[in-house]
């Protein structure tokens, strides 16, 4: 709700596992969110359509730029003709999302769902053996991945893969592992 600070320091204070959207946040808000390390769920397409946020201007920007925990969503998805697919597609066009950046949000989106660790264990080494395949990263540190992911996955099919391709090929695989 925009201009409700007291309401969101109450939701933080109150320390979810999650939050939602935090798309109409003051930057005091936005710091005690950063601090506090809370999981955020972005679903652009819904900001889009229902805040009227352009893609470029979506809070994945800013949580990305602090390494904040992001987790891309997607709401109504049959209202807004939208997927988890579709979702990275446009986090990783607008953004221009390094390899490592979208191996980082997927690894996120793993590490904070609702499941004991036994589940999140397993679903993190499936995820991370099919993202090595499908999007590899090459050295250790975040700045080793040079270029976009759409770049990287068309060299790691050889170049012979459209970037689109590449890039539902990623949401794809995410979203079987999310299931």
């Amino acid at each position: 709700n925009k201009g409700r600070s007291d309401e969101h320091a109450q939701i933080l204070a109150f320390k979810p596992e999650r939050v939602g959207h935090a798309v109409y946040m003051s930057s005091d808000i936005a710091s005690k969110l950063t601090e506090s390390r809370i999981p955020v769920e972005v679903c652009i397409t819904c900001h889009e359509a229902y805040y009227k946020v352009p893609a470029r201007e979506n809070v994945l920007k800013s949580l990305m730029k602090t390494d904040h925990p992001a987790i891309l969503c997607c709401d109504n998805s049959c209202l807004l003709n939208t997927s988890l697919s579709k979702e990275y597609e446009i986090a990783i066009s607008t953004f221009d999302l390094t390899p490592r950046q979208v191996h980082r949000l997927v690894m996120t989106s793993i590490e904070t769902i609702f499941a004991d660790d036994r589940t999140k264990d397993k679903l993190l080494a499936l995820a991370r053996a099919r993202l090595h395949n499908l999007l590899p990263v090459d050295g250790p540190g975040p700045d080793a991945a040079a270029g976009s992911a759409r770049g990287a996955g068309a060299k790691a099919f050889g170049g012979s893969m459209p970037n689109s391709k590449v890039v539902s090929g990623v949401a794809v695989a995410v979203a079987v592992l999310a299931a």
